[in-house]
């Protein structure tokens, strides 16, 4: 936002800007320079600026989950690169939470978890039982709740593992093919921290990158999912969950 707002001021005083991407000039030095210069000879003549294909220069969202640089893996989008959609929320659970702990409770809490999976998923086992309980009215998972959401989960759902929790896969979502990933939303909901994360979606985001921008050293490849994700800093729990990702990128190439 606030290199929108210089812009904005810039070209209010009359200035002509443009933008000179770091990972263009790194990639293919001759023609940034070459565009530039067409740039300057253009603005010099008083022409108009060169017409021709261009880029949708990104904008960046104030809602972010920390203060982060723009990414230059923004300037190119992606057909897999999609917004993250928390499922409907559905607050009619919250008028009977006697009926959770009931000994039919685990068969409404399924039925729920099914249509959670299906509208969100794929979907970390601990941002699925944070989204039923909230359906229900409560804050926090205690130990009696914990069982009876162990019960309740349907066990003929495709699931994969990360980390020792288990991730629940959408009824036709095969996650061997799954080319997806999910940028952060503007909601809370909208935005999931590192461990809510399938590997398989920072994955694709890591392939989606070494696709656009060929031969990334790894450590830059990290920063730049990190953003993709909302995330400003490697901090150890990130790094952790995107150096795994980063293997399981590398076994599938």
């Amino acid at each position: 936002d606030r290199d929108k707002l210089r812009r904005m001021v810039l070209e209010g005083l009359g200035w002509r800007l443009t933008r000179v991407w770091s990972v263009s000039w790194w990639f293919d030095k001759e023609g940034a320079q070459r565009r530039l210069l067409d740039e300057v000879n253009a603005a010099v003549e008083g022409l108009p600026p060169p017409t021709g294909p261009s880029r949708q220069l990104p904008e960046y969202s104030s809602a972010s989950m920390q203060d982060f640089a723009p990414s230059f893996a923004a300037e190119i989008p992606d057909e897999h690169e999609k917004v993250y959609i928390p499922s409907e929320f559905v607050g009619d659970y919250a008028k009977s939470q006697s009926n959770f702990n009931l000994d039919f409770g685990p068969q409404i809490i399924s039925e729920q978890m099914r249509r959670i999976i299906n509208s969100e998923g794929p979907i970390v086992e601990s941002l699925l039982f944070k989204r039923v309980i909230k359906e229900w009215g409560f804050s926090r998972i205690g130990s009696a709740m914990a069982v009876v959401l162990d019960r309740s989960v349907p066990l003929s759902r495709a699931l994969t593992k990360q980390f020792g929790e288990r991730v629940y896969w959408p009824e036709g979502v095969d996650y061997r093919s799954y080319r997806d990933f999910r940028t952060p939303g503007n909601t809370d909901d909208a935005r999931r921290s590192v461990k809510e994360l399938p590997l398989e979606e920072i994955a694709n985001a890591m392939k989606s990158l070494q696709e656009r921008f060929r031969a990334l050293p790894d450590e830059t490849l990290l920063a730049e999912s990190a953003k993709i994700f909302g995330f400003g800093r490697l901090t150890a729990t990130v790094r952790e969950h995107l150096e795994q990702a980063l293997k399981k990128a590398k076994s599938r190439a």
